[in-house]
């Protein structure tokens, strides 16, 4: 894909207040959808930190709200939802999207994230690779019209859904199967449990391991998801991020300086040149047909709406032609242009 996709990813944050956390979160899907981004993605947690712990619940919300833009899970934990009731709520909420609706779908972040909603669910955390594998061939199969008794099927039905699938991971081994699979690749911020990792560098091998195992005649789908901050100026966007101890006064707990926060969780902060440049730098994310947008700010904050206008106005267009121009730069072009 030549010109990338650019979205606003919201993980809202379980503070106590859910009435103004989901409203804020609607308003800004219909932002970014006012200011020309792509897509709105929408985290889900159960029993975590996040404040959705139903994505699609969240987004059968938003498609009242928004005409025109994708909307997307990332994503949706197949060991807490049965495959047949995220096979059917998704085909639901895609027919009240219009046919938006990209599925994100994983295995839930490990390393002790997510014990307690194992637990709550009777299972063991060590085992979140058989049971997503389980689930994810049992979902698949129903996208696909199998799996249930010959005189009962899915309503509403699921349609292209089956082409809609996007898998997360951080495992080499899941990225080759996911292009196997033709699905699409959801990487995340950063690599997990290693703060201050080379994070493109990290994720490009699962790129390239994606991409060689992908059938030929099937386009890419590689979604990047960086914290993006832009501001009118490198101290404003800082300023912001401290600011914002106040809310999330865990992100320097330990001391660190917001400088040392934003090397090690992989931030992208600055004016749009900045965050541009910062994003070309990035070898994962100069590679994505789908860059995911999230934040460190609050969605209801003065700091987010200046944030997510300039990503609309001036973060997007930049990034989508720069990468467009660059991807045209292929052998087939430079022989071309010798021979002009």
């Amino acid at each position: 894909m030549t010109t990338p996709r650019i979205s606003l990813f919201l993980v809202p944050a379980a503070l106590g207040d859910p009435a103004t956390e989901y409203a804020s979160a609607l308003a800004a899907a219909e932002r970014a959808e006012a200011l020309g981004l792509d897509g709105f993605w929408i985290a889900e947690g159960q029993l975590s930190g996040i404040a959705t712990p139903s994505g699609l619940a969240f987004l059968a919300a938003a498609t009242q709200r928004t005409r025109t833009i994708r909307l997307g899970t990332a994503v949706i934990p197949l060991a807490f939802s049965g495959p047949l009731q995220v096979a059917q709520t998704a085909a639901q909420v895609d027919w009240l999207a219009d046919h938006r609706l990209e599925l994100g779908v994983g295995k839930s972040n490990g390393g002790g994230f997510s014990a307690q909603a194992f637990a709550a669910h009777g299972l063991d955390e060590h085992d979140r690779e058989a049971v997503y594998a389980d689930a994810l061939a049992r979902l698949r199969d129903l996208l696909e019209g199998g799996g249930l008794p010959d005189d009962v099927g899915i309503y509403p039905a699921t349609g292209t859904l089956r082409r809609r699938i996007w898998q997360a991971t951080s495992s080499v081994a899941t990225a080759i199967a996911t292009g196997r699979a033709g699905d699409g690749l959801l990487l995340h911020r950063v690599v997990p449990g290693v703060p201050g990792a080379d994070v493109g560098g990290v994720q490009r091998t699962l790129v390239d391991a994606y991409l060689d195992a992908l059938p030929d005649g099937i386009e890419p789908r590689i979604g990047v998801s960086r914290v993006v901050v832009a501001a009118d100026s490198r101290e404003d966007a800082l300023a912001a991020i401290d600011d914002d101890r106040a809310r999330r006064p865990h992100l320097l707990a330990d001391g660190r300086s917001v400088g040392q926060y934003v090397d090690d969780a992989n931030l992208h902060v600055g004016t749009p040149d900045d965050v541009v440049r910062s994003l070309l730098a990035d070898p994962a994310a100069s590679a994505a047909t789908d860059v995911l947008a999230t934040t460190v700010l609050d969605p209801a904050g003065d700091a987010f709406a200046r944030s997510l206008e300039l990503l609309g106005t001036r973060v997007a267009p930049l990034l989508r032609s720069t990468l467009a121009d660059a991807r045209r730069v292929t052998p087939q072009a430079i022989i071309a242009s010798i021979l002009r």
